[in-house]
């Protein structure tokens, strides 16, 4: 059994290893792709293995919003920025909040940078227009 760090046999190998009845061995591996490669042949009959697999998600901090554009009483658009990219088909109404008073909603959300699948600039935009000079919350989750 082969185990490679990446999408195919092409990564680097990670371990390489026969097993015999009742052994156990023990790898970590970080990063996004593991491709194991498996191959027997006739000469033993055994049960065959088994793997117990595990993957543990390191989340990112949640980026940094800032707004970069004039803010003057009504607002039907606001352009932001994040800290960091973000991937560009995340940037959508249903995953941003408002919060404050008038029961605006986000009716629309556009990545303005996006490059490479990732934007850190958007507009959203707002119905019915944020017309209190007051504060707003604006939140942002993604997958």
């Amino acid at each position: 059994m082969t185990i490679y760090e990446g999408p195919n046999k092409k990564w680097p190998r990670h371990f390489n290893a026969q097993w015999y009845s009742d052994s156990t061995t023990r790898i970590t591996v970080k990063g996004e792709c593991v491709t194991i490669h498996f191959k027997s042949d006739d000469n033993i009959t055994a049960n065959g293995w088994k793997m117990h697999w595990k993957v543990q998600f390191v989340l990112p901090p949640p980026p940094t919003l800032k707004v970069t554009a004039p803010t003057a009483c009504p607002l039907t658009e606001l352009t932001f920025e994040f800290g960091y990219p973000v991937p560009c088909d995340q940037i959508v109404p249903g995953n941003f909040g408002l919060l404050g008073p008038g029961g605006s909603k986000i009716i629309s959300a556009v990545a303005l940078d996006c490059v490479n699948g990732k934007a850190t600039r958007f507009e959203l935009q707002f119905d019915p227009p944020l017309d209190r000079p007051v504060n707003y919350r604006v939140s942002f989750t993604y997958k």
